[in-house]
């Protein structure tokens, strides 16, 4: 959530947090998107899913989870979001679609 709210005070600022922000973003996605590429050649994520719009949509999807969960604290419970989220991104990426969970 953190990257979702530093985003939203810093982007388009022009500003030099805004460039470091980038910069660690950058890496937060090429690190993601090198686990993307990992599961690729071991023939677990689908071969034909381009990585780095992979990782960027991966981290999109959970920094929006972060931020629901934050605004409804009361409504959503953090493991049943994370056994969701996995659940959903998994049987979407992986080449069984088989989720963590046995969903």
């Amino acid at each position: 959530m953190v990257w979702a709210l530093l985003a939203a005070e810093i982007g388009g600022s022009g500003l030099k947090a805004e460039r470091k922000f980038r910069e660690g973003l950058e890496r937060y996605i090429k690190f993601v998107g090198d686990l993307v590429e990992s599961g690729k050649s071991e023939l677990v994520i689908k071969g034909d899913l381009d990585s780095y719009v992979l990782a960027n949509s991966i981290i999109g999807m959970h920094n929006g989870l972060f931020l629901q969960w934050y605004l409804k604290p009361d409504h959503l419970e953090g493991v049943q979001l994370a056994r969701t989220f996995s659940s959903i991104l998994l049987s979407g990426i992986t080449v069984k679609g088989d989720s963590l969970y046995g969903t």
